[in-house]
């Protein structure tokens, strides 16, 4: 979407992209303000922060469009245009990458919020192997919080003796397979054996 306003934040002109976006004609464009499409509660930040583009700058700017929002990109860079001085804009739609964002957090919340009520320890792994949560279970069995051992590699955990086995099921995870009740014997944080079951999906981004 390219669209350009004046200095007092009415639209000037905008291609079929913008139109496309905003959900109306030029002509409809025409009798708006920049801040006509802010999100409910917004329009003083608003406002604001048109008052003092004089560079060039990029903003990841909101629109409240028939009642829903809608996410630009917007790179803008004042010009004069026929003597006036105006701020044009070339957008880039990031709503559904945004909705895609927010859906993804909001069941991360969810997830966070059943495992942490848990008392069996759940954590996930990236493909390599480094943990990227563990549940707060872990500290009763072993030993440790579970921010100490973010980033570090599962199998640290393990007895040496149970480590070849547990990578090459490792591995058949990464290729979409499932760890079904397999009993292993762990090393809690003082170096003591524990004996776990483990059970595994692989949940692959």
């Amino acid at each position: 979407p390219i669209m350009v306003v004046d200095e007092n934040g009415r639209y000037i002109k905008a291609n079929q992209a913008a139109l496309d976006f905003l959900e109306c004609s030029l002509e409809e464009l025409q009798q708006k303000e920049v801040w006509d499409w802010t999100p409910p509660g917004r329009e003083k930040q608003e406002r604001e922060q048109h008052t003092p583009f004089s560079t060039p700058r990029t903003v990841e700017t909101r629109y409240w469009v028939n009642g829903k929002i809608k996410t630009l990109i917007l790179n803008v860079v004042p010009l004069e245009l026929e003597g006036e001085k105006v701020l044009y804009g070339i957008g880039q739609d990031i709503t559904e990458l945004k909705e895609i964002e927010s859906a993804r957090r909001q069941s991360e919340e969810k997830f966070r919020g059943i495992t942490e009520r848990l008392f069996d320890v759940v954590f996930t792994t990236d493909k390599k192997g480094r943990l990227t949560y563990l549940s707060p279970s872990a500290e009763l069995v072993f030993l440790c919080r579970p921010e100490e051992r973010f980033g570090k590699h599962f199998i640290d955990h393990l007895a040496e003796s149970e480590r070849p086995i547990i990578q090459q099921l490792f591995e058949q995870l990464l290729e979409g397979g499932d760890i079904d009740i397999f009993e292993i014997e762990a090393r809690r944080k003082d170096g003591s054996p524990v004996r776990i079951q483990i059970n595994a999906s692989a949940l692959i981004e």
